[in-house]
C-alpha cells in the first residue's frame, strides 16, 4: 500500500511558528508534493486546522512528528487515499 493522500484535523498550539511553517516543513518531507492547511476557528490557545498532504508514498509517521514538533498535534485522520505500489 503506498499512501497517496492524507487529510487530518489538528490544533496548533499559538507561538511564533505560523502555518507557512508549517507547510514548508511538511514540503521538506521525502515524497510530499502539496500541502493545503484551512484555518477552521481559532480559540484562545490554539489554531483549528484541516491540512491536506498530496504524494507519493506518504510516511504518515513522519508527519505526525513533525507536526509534532511544530507545536500541532493531530486530533483526527479524515481521509486518505491509497494505491497499490
Amino acid at each position: 500500500m503506498v499512501l497517496v493522500k492524507i487529510v487530518v484535523q489538528a490544533y496548533k498550539i499559538f507561538d511564533r511558528v505560523t502555518i507557512i511553517d508549517v507547510a514548508n516543513q511538511l514540503l521538506k518531507l521525502d515524497g510530499v508534493k502539496s500541502v493545503d492547511i484551512k484555518v477552521n476557528d481559532v480559540d484562545a490557545e490554539s489554531i483549528h486546522l484541516t491540512i491536506s498532504i498530496e504524494g507519493i508514498d506518504l510516511d504518515f509517521e513522519k508527519i505526525r512528528s513533525t507536526l509534532d514538533s511544530l507545536n500541532t498535534v493531530i486530533s483526527s485522520v479524515d481521509e486518505i487515499i491509497a494505491t497499490k505500489d
